[in-house]
């Protein structure tokens, strides 16, 4: 004979079973009223699985029917089953306006979005952050589309969509106009010096002296490059005749501060700019941040006028000379008086 316990058990699951048939018979008869009604119940990645319909278990009848309506979200009633409510959001004009949108776009695996970018011509830009990916951000909150595309637009952050993964944000991103814009502009842009050695931008200097006052030779080679490549800094040298301005401070070049808490870039170049001491960028090498100080608009005006300076205590030097010159010529031996 079965225990008590069997018998209850045994009895809840029929009861169970029941309930789901009647369910199912139900749902059944809901698609069928649908579809003779030419309505289209319209399913969503949410709870209760259908578009407008939202789930609360705490109630008798956990299932309320809502769409937005003038701006507002109106509440169209509270049903037993999920059928019922979406039935009752597919009746309104709104559920009609959303089954005449097209169909949502099937989420591309992350093979599917690089192949995607390498047919379109586009480059997904790397970043160091949980995603790997520049204007994704990562929701751990939301399962099914956790990846948040999103570029700024001037001074504004501007939302681009959910994704399932992150490489297709991050093929949205670079499908927008102004991640396209930026990649013109760094197309168009010069390609960037390669670091220099120390020893790379002394020669700089020899090539094209600087009229400061020279000091002690720091240590030639205190950050060194991996791949130096002296050749095109002699092309950079001779094109722009630059000379790297020297210092009595610890970088050793004027406006370069050295910063030993930065191990891979600890050389900065600063200028002041409308009263205010603007930061160049740091660099691996001293002579680097020297010579992009020598580029600053306020480093050229600086040379030229170190350039005045030095022109005018030249011609001050001939003139004296030429003075003293005539001087000594004119000083002639006088004679004795009879």
């Amino acid at each position: 004979m079965p225990s008590t316990d069997e018998i209850r058990s045994m009895g809840l699951s029929l009861l169970l079973e029941g309930a789901q048939c009647v369910a199912s018979d139900n749902a059944s008869k809901i698609k069928k009223t649908a579809a003779e009604e030419g309505l289209t119940l319209l399913v969503a990645n949410n709870r209760s699985g259908y578009f407008g319909v939202c789930l609360d278990p705490r109630t008798s009848k956990p299932y309320e029917a809502r769409v937005r309506r003038g701006g507002k979200e109106v509440g169209l009633g509270r049903f037993s089953t999920a059928e019922e409510a979406a039935l009752c959001v597919a009746r309104t004009p709104e559920g009609q306006e959303a089954a005449k949108r097209p169909v949502a776009a099937v989420p591309l695996t992350k093979e599917e979005a690089l192949r995607q970018a390498e047919a379109d011509g586009l480059t997904l830009r790397l970043a160091k952050n949980n995603t790997g990916y520049a204007g994704v951000c990562l929701d751990l909150g939301r399962n099914i589309k956790p990846y948040a595309a999103q570029v700024k637009n001037g001074q504004k952050l501007v939302h681009l969509g959910r994704f399932a993964t992150a490489e297709e944000a991050a093929l949205c991103v670079a499908r927008s106009p102004e991640a396209k814009a930026a990649a013109a502009l760094k197309a168009a842009a010069p390609p960037p010096i390669p670091l220099m050695t120390s020893d790379e931008a002394w020669l700089l200097a020899d090539l094209n002296p600087s009229p400061s006052p020279s000091h002690p030779n720091p240590d030639p080679n205190p950050n060194p490059n991996p791949n130096p490549n002296p050749n095109q800094a002699r092309v950079l040298a001779e094109a722009e005749g630059l000379p790297l301005r020297v210092a009595s401070n610890a970088s050793g070049f004027f406006s370069v501060r050295l910063d030993q808490a930065c191990r891979k870039k600890p050389y900065q170049a600063q200028m002041y700019r409308g009263g205010k001491k603007v930061s160049l960028g740091y660099y691996a090498t001293g002579e680097e941040a020297a010579l992009y100080v020598a580029r600053s608009p306020e480093g050229q005006a600086l040379q030229a006028e170190a350039d005045l300076k030095a022109a005018a205590a030249t011609e001050q030097e001939r003139k004296v000379a030429v003075d003293d010159a005539e001087e000594g010529t004119d000083e002639r031996p006088k004679k004795k008086a009879r």
